[in-house]
């Protein structure tokens, strides 16, 4: 199995400031992992399930920092750049899907305001599988705020 990271660990996620958290992700069962976040390194195992995690914190608000995932023997290397801020989860479904598009012309100034790339939106596209749970997002990605990409955020979370 290749190492892997979730969809919601990749480049731009944004991780609790000033809590523990956990990094997660998949391999080959038994295998030794080495990650490395804000300069501290963590070590564990594949479980028999393929899963692994460790834990980190606190880290102080900031980035971005470098996320670095690997077999301890070197074979493969996944690198990430993150953030630590405040985290809030914005879950719903028609009030929070909602997206600022359809409010522009109620709120057009928010388009003039500077970019503000570490206002931080990771949105999942639904999708059901009824042969049981998923283990990752198929559809989802980290964006960062501007005038390009503020149509999609969820309104609700932006005045948020």
């Amino acid at each position: 199995m290749v190492l892997q990271l979730p969809k919601l660990l990749d480049d731009g996620c944004v991780l609790q400031a000033g809590a523990t958290i956990h990094i997660w992700g998949a391999g080959d069962p038994g295998r030794g992992v080495l990650v490395r976040l804000d300069g501290k390194d963590r070590t564990t195992r594949v479980g028999d399930d393929g899963s692994w995690s460790v834990p980190y914190g606190p880290i102080k608000a900031g980035g971005p920092y470098d996320l670095t995932v690997r077999y301890e023997d070197g074979t493969e290397c996944i690198s990430r750049q993150c953030y630590a801020g405040e985290v809030f989860l914005c879950s719903g479904q028609s009030n929070m899907e909602l997206p600022m598009a359809w409010v522009r012309a109620d709120y057009p100034l928010e388009w003039d305001r500077e970019p503000d790339p570490l206002l931080r939106q990771y949105k999942a596209i639904p999708d059901c599988d009824f042969n049981g749970p998923r283990s990752d997002h198929d559809h989802a990605s980290w964006q960062g705020c501007d005038a390009e990409t503020l149509g999609d955020f969820s309104a609700l979370a932006y005045f948020f």
